[in-house]
């Protein structure tokens, strides 16, 4: 079977408390993903396969959690206990609307993460929200930038009530 061809992403992660006050470190990776995950789409049909994507993300943030949770002393961003994991909040923008994109358009994965001292828990809640909050912030202040603002779900191709899904993660 042949292999398929692969694009170059970048991985970004911020990682620490997000908010105005809080300490965030950057960290960034290139990846090589699938270049089915990464073909330009067109409005009104679904983007690239959301499980595909979900497996893909899930093996990046696999590969770099532990150096980014042993890279540092981090503290709890709730309760300021010592951090055990990490709560990963990632936005793929990985396949760009064909009719929209620019010419310097790069296969991105945003990932806000979060130390917490234990996941499941209040602490895990609370950072979730926090993250999630911030993220939309970050996505509003630099939407032009960043992201496609025709409000057509990359996935199912629907333009209206399109948003930050807070199940998924993904803009949908």
């Amino acid at each position: 079977m042949a292999q398929e061809e692969t694009f170059t992403v970048r991985y970004l992660v911020a990682c620490g408390k997000h908010t105005r006050d809080g300490f965030m470190e950057g960290f960034e990776y290139f990846e090589q993903a699938p270049a089915s995950l990464c073909e330009p789409h067109v409005d009104g049909q679904p983007g690239p396969d959301p499980d595909a994507t979900g497996v893909f993300i899930t093996s990046i943030i696999d590969r770099h959690h532990e150096e980014i949770l042993r890279s540092r002393a981090w503290q709890c961003v709730t309760c300021g206990k010592p951090a055990k994991e990490l709560l990963h909040s990632t936005i793929p923008i990985l396949s760009p609307n064909a009719e929209r994109a620019t010419a310097d358009f790069r296969p991105t994965i945003l990932d806000n993460s979060a130390p917490i001292c234990i996941s499941g828990g209040a602490c895990d809640r609370n950072a979730q929200e926090v993250v999630q909050e911030y993220a939309k912030s970050v996505l509003i202040e630099n939407q032009k930038q960043t992201i496609d603002t025709s409000n057509t779900c990359d996935t199912c191709g629907k333009k209206s009530g399109v948003k930050l899904c807070r199940g998924c993660k993904l803009i949908a």
